[in-house]
């Protein structure tokens, strides 16, 4: 079948009525292109949106066409991109089920390759054959015979030539209705069914749609011609000025203020009273964990932990997994320990999901392997998917992709029995993403949540002192190490609860419970913010994954 794939701005997805060819692993080779470009179109979306937000803030564009510019694309944009990518993740899908379908009517093998054509050219030469063949066998069977009648009494092992059989191979390999045109037909009826199955989809429909709108809207916007004005540039600077910071944002001195303030992204840390950098005091009995995932979560047990030696001291129970674990992995081990926690977010989703909320530390291990060798893919694109997957990982990307996750994680639910959808929530902004997380954990599912700064900033990660009422972050300059807590500037994480409180200013502190390396730890939710909100480029990648129970 001559699958006639252009990527244009037209888009065509076609089926040209000729021969008919098919290779299985191009076709594979095309999918798996195309789920990398639908997945890069989502993360270069982050210099575009910089620049759009560049535009929205000049205020040297005035004017009635500047003003419907900028509305455009505060509002339009956005939809624009993920109806862009909705509609890719959609063709993907469709050529997967066009190579589901190959399989099941027409050949299984994961090499497998027909051109119509080269069958009916291989048909006529082997029936030239058999013509031949066939106009002179049954005279050498004759003359064979008589032979045999004449010398048998001399060689008593001498038989005959039989030709009847040679014929009826040919005549099932090329005659009509044999094999050869039982592989034309099946081709053919594929490309039938596949063709109409396309037609039927409404696809072409709604890219041809979504391609006249957009050009419906370029003309317009093209006709606008905004204003450029002048404006006298005045740098206002604040000198000397002799206030104590926590009496004006106080009206007093409190023992217990917050470790810091955030004025339009600038952190502020106030020193004065009982909380510093490296600690967060709270009233215990206003700390109201909210979402109903178990404060338990997962549980792996039997972990061991080593001397520095290297013998096991001991056993213990960890908080999730732990991509440390990826570290026996021969060749790629310590890459996978540094960059494997996509791996580990999306196992811990699935196993939360699927009850399997006790495991041991052996078989932890396992599933991650089952996401590393793509073991919940088809058998006939498992080597194709596993060595994606291990690349992202390995390679410049530096971590599993969401789309690989979503894939993992929905397939694995399925097969035990629970239904899930999943998706990256690379567009909406940092408090769309906190409502999100609330409204997911409130339903009993575990958030994978990216932490992400181009700038390498990083994100806090709390301990808790119940016995202090206190988040401890504590970290020691000279050896450049976290005492207690973590921290990470690229990070994929899973929150399992949010706790709000207030301070004593009045303003509401929201810390996340999260899992990483095996422990429970809490990021301090406008910290995060004022970290991630640095460079617009990383809002596609600081998100959270969307996930639903069907």
């Amino acid at each position: 079948m001559n699958r006639s794939v252009e990527i244009t701005s037209n888009v065509i997805i076609g089926v040209v009525i000729m021969g008919k060819s098919w290779d299985t692993k191009k076709v594979n080779d095309f999918i798996d292109c195309f789920e990398h470009a639908t997945h890069n179109y989502m993360e270069v979306l982050g210099d575009a949106y910089a620049g759009y937000e560049r535009y929205q803030n000049n205020d040297t564009f005035v004017g009635g066409g500047a003003e419907q510019t900028k509305i455009f694309i505060g509002i339009k944009q956005s939809e624009f991109n993920c109806l862009q990518y909705d509609l890719s993740k959609e063709m993907i899908k469709r050529y997967v089920d066009l190579d589901d379908m190959f399989k099941a009517m027409v050949d299984p093998a994961a090499d497998a390759k027909i051109d119509t054509d080269v069958v009916r050219n291989t048909k006529e030469h082997f029936q030239r054959q058999f013509e031949e063949y066939e106009s002179v066998a049954f005279a050498i069977q004759q003359r064979t015979m008589e032979d045999v009648d004449k010398f048998k009494k001399y060689c008593g092992d001498i038989e005959e030539v039989y030709v009847r059989d040679a014929l009826a191979q040919y005549d099932e390999f090329c005659c009509n209705g044999g094999f050869l045109d039982s592989c034309i037909k099946k081709m053919e009826e594929f490309d039938e069914e596949a063709t109409r199955w396309l037609l039927n989809s409404g696809l072409k429909d709604a890219i041809q749609e979504h391609i006249a709108e957009l050009s419906d809207k370029a003309t317009k916007l093209d006709s606008i011609h905004p204003q450029v004005v002048g404006i006298d540039k005045q740098i206002v600077g604040i000198s000397a000025l002799k206030v104590d910071v926590t009496k004006v944002l106080n009206g007093r001195y409190n023992a217990q203020i917050p470790k810091y303030v955030n004025i339009y992204g600038k952190q502020i840390n106030l020193y004065n009273g009982k909380s510093d950098n490296d600690h967060i005091y709270v009233d215990d009995s206003k700390r109201v964990r909210i979402g109903t995932v178990s404060d338990t979560f997962i549980q792996v047990t039997g972990v061991p932990v080593k001397d520095k030696n290297g013998a096991i001291v001991r056993y213990e129970t960890r908080y999730g997994g732990n991509q440390a674990w990826l570290k026996d992995i021969p060749k790629d081990g310590k890459r996978f320990s540094d960059m494997g926690c996509g791996v580990v977010a999306s196992v811990n989703q699935y196993l939360y999901l699927t009850g399997q909320t006790t495991i041991t530390y052996d078989e932890y291990k396992k599933v991650l392997n089952v996401f590393l060798n793509a073991e919940d893919q088809p058998v006939t694109r498992r080597d194709t998917h596993s060595e994606v997957r291990q690349q992202a990982i390995k390679g410049p990307i530096g971590g599993a992709l969401p789309d690989q996750m979503s894939t993992f994680i929905t397939t694995m639910c399925k097969d035990k029995g629970v239904n899930v959808s999943s998706s990256w929530d690379s567009i909406r902004g940092y408090e769309a993403d906190y409502e999100n997380m609330k409204k997911q954990l409130e339903k009993g599912i575990p958030v994978i949540w990216s932490v992400h700064s181009f700038d390498g900033d990083n994100v806090h990660f709390h301990e808790y002192d119940p016995t202090n009422g206190a988040y401890l972050y504590v970290y020691d300059e000279k050896t450049d190490t976290v005492k207690k807590g973590g921290r990470a500037s690229s990070h994929y994480v899973i929150a399992t609860g949010i706790y709000e409180d207030y301070d004593d200013t009045g303003n509401k502190r929201r810390m996340v419970e999260i899992s990483s390396w095996g422990e429970k730890y809490y990021v301090d939710y406008d910290q995060y913010i004022g970290v991630v909100s640095k460079n617009p480029c990383n809002q596609p990648f600081s998100s959270v994954m969307n996930t639903k129970i069907n």
